[in-house]
């Protein structure tokens, strides 16, 4: 019986895992454990990558300002549609420590922010393909500017994190604040 049920695991996760992206699978199985904050992620994170991701590529090819404004614009109305979800597995976490969000619940976010970011891109690159628009690029790597990439996302993480906390700032620094 249990080589029977071991079988069965193993052909449905071969043939999940041969037909699904690499990592949509455990960011699924996430979605259990806190289904309401999971689908805002991700939802949330498509619509942000629909919304900014355009900026520079579609509207503001030749002009930076233009686009800085147009991504500025879809952060906001992302954020507007969304109700304030988090997108970005750093907010997750720092909401986490500050207390605001339980484990189970940081944890379902950073997984549909993940699965977000996963059916994203091959859904605007169809998109893209259908309607001959510029390709939106996506996650790429670069073992040339791999450390300039590193330096740049925690820098602008930082950022993030640091324009989050000064224009929500609260006395309040969760449950277990002093």
């Amino acid at each position: 019986m249990l080589t029977t049920l071991g079988n069965v695991i193993k052909d449905a996760h071969a043939s999940a895992s041969a037909k699904l992206p690499a990592g949509l699978v455990l960011s699924l199985a996430a979605y259990g454990i806190h289904p309401q904050s999971f689908l805002r992620e991700l939802i949330g994170t498509v619509i942000m990558i629909g919304f900014t991701f355009p900026a520079g590529k579609w509207i503001g090819a030749d002009s930076l300002p233009v686009a800085w404004a147009c991504h500025a614009i879809g952060v906001i109305l992302a954020d507007k549609i969304g109700g304030g979800y988090h997108v970005n597995p750093a907010v997750s976490t720092t909401m986490y420590v500050l207390g605001e969000v339980d484990y189970n619940e940081c944890y379902a976010r950073i997984a549909g922010a993940m699965a977000g970011g996963i059916l994203s891109f091959p859904f605007y690159l169809m998109v893209t393909d259908a309607t001959g628009l510029t390709p939106l690029g996506g996650p790429d790597f670069s073992p040339e500017i791999s450390v300039d990439a590193f330096i740049s996302e925690c820098v602008a993480t930082c950022l993030l994190l640091l324009a989050i906390f000064i224009l929500n700032w609260e006395m309040h620094f969760g449950k277990f604040h002093y």
